[in-house]
């Protein structure tokens, strides 16, 4: 019974793997099609024009979206850098989306507060699938024997290091 479960564990890891990578390459995409759009989700609000290098944040944003999607792809140091991609979209929340959420909320319009609130859980939604992805992405073992370190990658293939 558990080896059941333990492999229908693993298909749904793989399924939600690839959902979130789709989605990662698709967005990844947007920044660079769309440079002015708030990093992360890529949705239709503007980045303010008091931020500095506005572009510059987007295309980082994209870039930084693209080479996660790739080491995932890859299997190539996927979850570190999923897990620099999260922390990059956290910091993005914070500095970014915490300000057009409070700003939003001081409005008289309903439709305004909920746009707000919306566009901050939306991209928080987005960074903890994105830390999820990388605690999902495998890494490979580590094997340490005297002074010769052996890697053992997903492939299973086999390289060795001299300490």
């Amino acid at each position: 019974m558990n080896a059941w479960r333990a492999g229908r564990k693993s298909t749904l890891v793989s399924v939600g793997r690839v959902c979130v990578t789709l989605a990662v390459i698709v967005f990844g995409v947007l920044h660079f099609l769309y440079p002015t759009g708030l990093p992360g989700v890529p949705l239709q609000k503007q980045l303010a024009l008091w931020i500095p290098g506005r572009v510059v944040i987007d295309y980082l944003t994209g870039a930084a979206l693209l080479a996660a999607a790739g080491s995932v792809v890859l299997r190539s140091k996927g979850r570190t850098v999923t897990t620099c991609l999260g922390a990059w979209l956290l910091l993005m929340l914070l500095i970014i989306y915490l300000p057009v959420m409070i700003t939003a909320l001081l409005q008289p319009a309903i439709g305004t507060k909920v746009e707000g609130i919306n566009y901050f859980f939306d991209t928080l939604l987005f960074t903890g699938a994105i830390f999820a992805l990388a605690s999902a992405t495998p890494q490979p073992a580590v094997e340490r024997s005297g002074t010769v370190t052996k890697t053992l990658s997903a492939t299973g293939t086999e390289s060795s290091a001299q300490r």
